[in-house]
């Protein structure tokens, strides 16, 4: 009885194939993904580098952050701003958002410095005892949250 059945030769080429057909595919949705996961963490590493915490410290009624902004090319569209809580927590808030806590809702300019406000529990004062900052920057239509900076301790108003 003879045998009918694909050459070794045809196999391999087709395992070949199938091979560079399966990387180039890959290679296709996974390039995009790694560069703009690059190019976000560059623009980033700038934002962060660029937007800083300037200033901060308590009242018995207030939270004062001071926020800077230095020379940059990064298209910011917003802050978050994370607040170390009475239970350990970290609660973030966008600076500027419609009917946002802060009293102030606009984003620091170039080379510029903002001071926000926010009202603060008198009854937790270990409430609000640190702070940190994260860049929400801008790239084509949709925004990227950077990560956050390091918290700086807040201290009373009178002291400084």
């Amino acid at each position: 009885m003879k045998e009918k059945g694909v050459s070794n030769i045809v196999a391999v080429v087709f395992l070949i194939l199938l091979t560079v057909v399966l990387i180039t595919t890959l290679w296709t949705f996974v390039l995009p993904i790694v560069q703009d996961s690059i190019a976000s963490g560059k623009v980033c590493q700038e934002a962060l580098s660029s937007v800083y915490i300037d200033a901060v410290c308590k009242s018995e009624t207030t939270l004062f952050v001071s926020i800077a902004r230095g020379p940059d090319n990064v298209e910011l569209a917003n802050i978050q701003l994370g607040i170390l809580g009475k239970l350990g927590k970290i609660k973030t808030i966008n600076l500027v958002e419609e009917g946002g806590t802060f009293e102030f809702e606009d984003l620091p300019g170039i080379n510029e410095k903002v001071l926000y406000e926010r009202g603060t529990d008198p009854h937790h004062p270990e409430a609000n005892s640190q702070i940190g900052i994260a860049p929400i920057i801008k790239r084509g239509n949709t925004e990227h949250l950077c990560q956050m900076s390091p918290l700086v301790v807040v201290g009373d108003c009178a002291d400084q």
